[in-house]
Formats: structure tokens, C-alpha cells, sequence
């Protein structure tokens, strides 16, 4: 893999990448909905479990959906 303006040749792969910039508009987006209709946002650990992506959305959410003892724990972290 070549270096680019987006990625280095050093990545890894597979990996995740994720578009923090585009993540913190939809999150910004969803604070204001909830706030208008007034609801509780809540992220789901199981579509991705990853810790520096779930601290990046802990702000923006009320707390996290867990269905094991392994996601509940990740969450409490």
C-alpha cells in the first residue's frame, strides 16, 4: 500500500477507520433530535466494541446497550 494524503503505508489491515469528523456531526445531529423530541440515545456496544470508539461517544449518548457480560464490562470501562 502506497502512502497517501489519508492513509500511511504503515496501516495495518484488516482495520477499522472511522470518520471522526463525520461521526461528531451525526452525534451533534442526534443530541439536538433528542433534545427536540425528547428521548433517551442510547449506543448498542455489539455494532462496534471498540474502546476509543465508545469514549469518543460516551458524551453524546445517555449510556450503552449491552447483551453480554463481556459488552457490559467494556461499557463500565
Amino acid at each position: 500500500m502506497k502512502d497517501s494524503i489519508l492513509l500511511p503505508a504503515s496501516l495495518e489491515t484488516p482495520c477499522y477507520v472511522y470518520d471522526r469528523a463525520g461521526m461528531e456531526d451525526v452525534l451533534q445531529r442526534l443530541g439536538l433530535i433528542c433534545k427536540k423530541a425528547a428521548c433517551t440515545p442510547l449506543y448498542s456496544i455489539k455494532s462496534a466494541n471498540i474502546t476509543g470508539l465508545l469514549e469518543f461517544i460516551k458524551p453524546y449518548v445517555a449510556g450503552f446497550s449491552c447483551s453480554s457480560l463481556f459488552e457490559l464490562q467494556l461499557a463500565g470501562e
